[in-house]
């Protein structure tokens, strides 16, 4: 048994526009999203065992899980996901081990954690198995865990979101495209970056959603060839590309207006994306000097999106904190999905692989055992 440890870190994802990569419409239509990498980072640890047996366990929500084998892990249950990404490598994980995941934000928060994480533990394993995975391999097998845990996948932005890199990034399928889409990385400088970070809030808006619901009844809807949901994603594709120009060009002060036209576009998909409590935070904030808001992810819930007006955001930030929507704290980051190996001395470590703001790689991914 080794006394190494294998650790993985991965930003989240905070969306100015998204939904239109619902593979049933990016598919025939193209998609694009514009996001940002953020942390707090989600985190995951593996160590090696000698005696087959395989632990998970995932800090953040309390669970966990145990078999004698890979193989052997349950496909059903709240850790299903990590349960299928860990069966991936189980011709590799003979000897066992005990990984555990933490997610510094609570589940159905809106900003891509439960896909986020599948993706580094992929990483991870991928590292540690001297498999070397591209970005598009490891968004493809966290598309392909979701579909064995969950029966069912909807998008691809929240897995390629970390392997593509950090920052503030466009990325775009073109219709009928099969090898993952393009990502563009949107430079801004540090004048520009500090402003938006000051203007632009995350709240809490303290209702926990499954984004299933919502993502079952919008397929279902493309899949109906329904008229007024499919106009509502095409236009917010082009409210994509308008948000990616504005931030480009750093025309911050454009923000507030395309950010309301995006939640205007994602109300119509479906009745459950708002809600009097929702519509109620952004009444209040708005009359304490926010400009334009939405929902992050597919809405319903999570974590509200507010552009202020220049030193609203602290008076914003009160307001909606009376009405128990508190401020998430997080930070633009500029890596996307890092590996490395760590001695349990503290710091005794070495950088093994790195995808930054382009989703490059560095350094070796093989296994050291």
């Amino acid at each position: 048994m080794t006394d190494v440890i294998w650790k993985a870190r991965s930003p989240l994802r905070m969306d100015f526009v998204g939904m239109t990569d619902q593979h049933h419409f990016s598919r025939r239509s193209g998609g694009s999203v514009v996001n940002a990498a953020i942390g707090p980072y989600l985190e995951a640890t593996l160590v090696p065992r000698s005696d087959g047996r395989v632990t998970i366990t995932a800090h953040d929500l309390g669970r966990s899980l145990a078999a004698k084998t890979a193989n052997s892990l349950s496909a059903r249950g709240p850790l299903a996901l990590l349960g299928s990404v860990v069966r991936q490598f189980a011709d590799d994980l003979r000897d066992g081990v005990d990984i555990a995941t933490y997610c510094p934000l609570p589940g159905g928060s809106g900003l891509g954690s439960s896909s986020a994480v599948s993706a580094c533990l992929i990483a991870l394993l991928a590292a540690y198995c001297g498999h070397r995975l591209g970005p598009t391999q490891t968004a493809e097998r966290a598309i392909a865990a979701e579909r064995d845990a969950n029966r069912s996948w909807y998008g691809w932005q929240d897995q390629y979101g970390p392997v593509t890199g950090g920052g503030i990034k466009f990325l775009h399928w073109p219709r009928g495209g099969k090898q993952g889409p393009a990502v563009e990385s949107i430079s801004l400088s540090q004048a520009a970056a500090a402003d938006l970070e000051s203007n632009l809030l995350l709240c809490d808006t303290g209702v926990r959603r499954q984004a299933r619901s919502i993502l079952d009844k919008v397929s279902a809807a493309i899949a109906a060839g329904d008229d007024g949901v499919i106009s509502a994603l095409r236009e917010m594709n082009g409210l994509a590309v308008r948000l990616r120009d504005a931030l480009r060009a750093e025309r911050m002060h454009a923000l507030p207006a395309l950010l309301d036209a995006v939640w205007s576009a994602h109300c119509r998909l479906h009745p459950s994306v708002t809600s009097h409590r929702i519509e109620r935070l952004i009444s209040r904030a708005r009359e304490h000097g926010a400009l334009g808001a939405r929902v992050c992810g597919a809405g319903g819930g999570g974590a509200l999106m507010l552009y202020c007006d220049h030193g609203a955001a602290g008076r914003v930030r009160e307001a909606l904190a009376s009405l128990g929507a508190g401020a998430i704290d997080y930070r633009i980051v500029p890596c996307g999905l890092q590996i490395w190996r760590a001695a349990p001395r503290p710091g005794d470590w070495r950088e093994i692989c790195t995808r930054g703001p382009r989703g490059r790689r560095s350094g070796p991914a093989r296994r050291r055992r």
